[in-house]
């Protein structure tokens, strides 16, 4: 659940330099960077909190501001065409506008139109086939032009046009979305709503930082960049390219001649194809812990052709992603979960999202 902290990009590969404020965003050093994680700090963003309970906690935390402005229309409007009643919730269009705020955050660009799809559904019609239907164009539009409208919702200016016409994020609203994040998680821990009370480093548990420490790096214009911020295309090809340089990925006598699958003819004809496949598991492993050999096979799987018969579904080889895995256990980067799966460990953690912040600066030098 917990994120590494990266800053606002356009610096150096191994280092970030302090660049005034005036001009451009603060940068951190990779050896500050380094600091935190060797402290035991955490920095949880929206990304990192689960969908329903960051929904509820913004829901709620909208409700109780009162920037945002009820319409008449609230209690009596259907969402769509296929609803038969109102919603009987009467905190909906705080859920709803939570919902949307979140999906601008996690994918900018959405627009009217993206939301009508979303929140469709299947309009019921008696025997006949159910056909999907959008929902209300007119909520969707009225909860974008409060959460846009800084003058008339008491500055609330969370989401602004972006150049295709879609909504994005503000650095106003990216703070205050991820400063909820991070409440809830303090929620959820049992640690207080307001400020994380983790012991300090060298006794059980992890160290936090308060919501004033978070609260100042965004008024600094400082960015989070994690391994879920990167493209990921960009991060497999910056940390295979890592784990080549640093050499301590042993390549078995085997990788030059294996074939991945049976649905395959020919062994993989990318000399590095073996650090690439690392890169792409231990990626998934960061997003979704709990993944084994098994959950590889299927995933690295493929059509196995069969002539002029129909082509059949064949899992990826296990010896290859048993023998990745092991690897990536005597490297520190992933461990064992209770139910036998893998997951990332703090220091797997450390290492992946220093990688990324650095493909991160390095796309944005070539920009």
């Amino acid at each position: 659940m917990c994120a590494a902290i990266g800053f606002k990009l356009g610096c150096g590969r191994h280092h970030f330099s302090d660049i005034s404020i005036r001009h451009c965003s603060r940068n951190m050093s990779i050896e500050v960077f380094d600091n935190y994680f060797k402290e035991g700090r955490k920095i949880v963003t929206v990304k990192d909190v689960e969908p329903e309970q960051f929904i509820k906690a913004f829901s709620q935390h909208l409700k109780r501001q009162g920037r945002f402005e009820l319409p008449k229309w609230a209690d009596v409007v259907k969402t769509s065409k296929a609803k038969e009643l109102p919603p009987s919730d009467p905190d909906w269009l705080y859920v709803r506008t939570a919902s949307m705020v979140r999906k601008i955050y996690i994918r900018k660009g959405m627009g009217v139109g993206a939301f009508k799809k979303v929140y469709g559904g299947q309009k019921r019609r008696g025997t006949c086939t159910n056909v999907f239907t959008k929902s209300s164009g007119k909520i969707a539009r009225y909860i974008l032009q409060q959460l846009e409208d800084a003058h008339a919702c008491q500055e609330m200016g969370l989401v602004e046009h972006d150049d295709q016409g879609g909504r994005m994020i503000t650095k106003e609203g990216q703070r205050e979305l991820d400063t909820v994040a991070v409440q809830a998680a303090a929620e959820e821990l049992g640690c207080g709503v307001h400020r994380f009370s983790y012991p300090r480093p060298g006794a059980s548990g992890d160290q936090a930082m308060s919501i004033e420490v978070f609260d100042n790096y965004f008024k600094e214009g400082r960015k989070i960049v994690t391994v879920k911020d990167v493209e990921p295309e960009q991060f497999i090809k910056a940390f295979s390219q890592h784990l080549k340089r640093q050499g301590r990925f042993e390549l078995p006598k085997w990788a030059d001649v294996v074939k991945t699958s049976k649905a395959k003819e020919l062994p993989p004809s990318d000399p590095d194809w073996l650090y690439v496949r690392t890169a792409s598991m231990v990626r998934k492993i960061y997003i979704r812990k709990g993944m084994g050999v098994g959950a590889f096979k299927k995933v690295y799987g493929g059509q196995k052709r069969r002539g002029t018969c129909t082509n059949v579904f064949t899992k990826s080889s296990g010896k290859i992603a048993r023998y990745i895995l092991q690897q990536l256990e005597e490297m520190g980067l992933v461990e064992q979960d209770d139910q036998g799966g893998r997951m990332i460990t703090k220091e797997g953690q450390r290492e992946l999202d220093t990688v990324a912040v650095q493909a991160a600066a390095e796309e944005e030098e070539e920009d």
